[in-house]
């Protein structure tokens, strides 16, 4: 039985999960395994596997531990974890082995009351912000749940795009690094890399970690995502296989939290500790110097096809907005057999997309959808959100791009 799914609430794996508390007490460590001890051919990197160390979660157990639609799974105050659950507009802290410790937060317009909860952020030591999904309001609550000042999430991030911290620059969407200082580094990094993600299909996600490093994730697989650590000198580290199920929300130095979507689409917080598996894995090929793996392997390339000069932004809007309307059209279809929009693109019938475009759905579920779109020959991408499983900031059935970044 898994841990939680009937009886009982939490769940933990006493080894793992005092390696999780002591990690965050510290503020991280080494990534297990990728030390001098796991060497590695060149161009490839240590495979790491990863260890349950902690889910917390019920389906019909106390309230506390019952989630209706989880936003943000993370580390907090020495070990504790943090919660926020739009679907029950509640934040919760739980103890380093699940133990519950407190919730606040409610629906509503008054203070410490969100008309949509959504991602919750560390503040410091001692307090956290909470978001709200269309609203660009940030509040800030000690750990005990008293309310305190509020702003606006354009004025922390000093984004007015992208107001919190799922953001695009150039060819990149990245999770994490709420404010521009945040942002700065990793900005920096994604700009030093040898090369950008030009090659097909031509954008990446790119999560932020504690440590100051960047994971970096392929095009889904079958049923997982491979994603790759790239250390502050551009070097790729490690990768590990992360199941569909599973929604990464933190990144820590060997550990990864997030969301672990069950049987009925039900929600369970999980910690995740980072292992050494003992295997290698190949360097995506688009990381390498030049867009040429170092094992002298191509790396994936654009169709034969391509146009040789750069569109006009005028172009590319002429191309997405067709796409863009032919693809809601077709969600709505789909849901009204399925109950759920989907990511996969081939369940879109009769959606056809310009040889020159390339169009993802990195997200379908029976609250959204999320449509990412690259034309072969630009720098950036631009990104379509709709519903209420879209990244918060993000204004629903409104095209964001990314400035145009260095380097391409």
């Amino acid at each position: 039985m898994r841990a939680g799914a009937r009886s009982g609430a939490a769940r933990s794996w006493p080894r793992a999960a005092s390696a999780v508390a002591r990690m965050a007490a510290v503020g991280g460590l080494a990534l297990a395994g990728c030390g001098d001890d796991a060497s590695a051919p060149d161009g490839e990197a240590p495979m790491m596997a990863l260890e349950l160390a902690l889910e917390i979660g019920s389906v019909d157990g106390a309230e506390e531990f019952v989630f209706a639609a989880l936003e943000t799974v993370r580390p907090i105050d020495g070990g504790a974890v943090l919660v926020s659950d739009g679907g029950n507009t509640r934040i919760s802290i739980y103890e380093a082995d699940g133990a519950f410790r407190t919730s606040f937060g409610s629906e509503g317009e008054g203070p410490g009351e969100f008309g949509n909860l959504a991602r919750v952020y560390a503040h410091g030591p001692d307090s956290i912000l909470a978001s709200e999904r269309f609203e660009d309001r940030l509040t800030f609550f000690s750990l005990d749940g008293e309310v305190g000042r509020t702003s606006t999430a354009s004025e922390v991030s000093g984004d007015e795009t992208f107001k919190l911290d799922s953001w695009f620059h150039g060819r990149y969407w990245v999770e994490g690094a709420l404010t521009d200082a945040e942002r700065a580094s990793v900005r920096d990094l994604l700009d030093r890399l040898a090369s950008p993600p030009m090659t097909w299909p031509g954008y990446r996600r790119v999560a932020a970690a504690d440590d100051g490093s960047i994971w970096i994730a392929e095009p889904r697989g079958a049923t997982t995502t491979a994603w790759t650590n790239v250390d502050e000198e551009g070097a790729a580290r490690a990768t590990v296989e992360i199941p569909h199920a599973f929604r990464p929300t933190h990144w820590g130095a060997d550990s990864v939290w997030g969301v672990w979507t069950g049987e009925s689409d039900l929600h369970f917080a999980r910690v995740y500790a980072l292992r050494a598996s003992g295997g290698t894995a190949a360097t995506p090929g688009w990381l390498a110097r030049g867009g040429v793996r170092t094992d002298g392997a191509e790396a994936d390339a654009a169709p034969d096809d391509t146009p040789n000069e750069a569109p006009t932004e005028a172009d590319v809007l002429d191309l997405v907005r067709p796409v863009i309307r032919a693809m809601a059209s077709a969600q709505e279809i789909h849901y009204s057999s399925a109950m759920s929009y989907t990511s996969d693109i081939a369940d879109l019938e009769d959606l056809e997309v310009p040889a020159s475009l390339h169009v993802d759905v990195p997200l379908g579920d029976p609250r959204g959808w999320i449509g990412i779109f690259v034309h072969r020959d630009t720098d950036r991408a631009c990104a379509l959100g709709y519903g209420f499983s879209m990244p918060p900031g993000w204004i629903p059935g409104q095209m964001s791009c990314a400035p145009t970044a260095p380097g391409y």
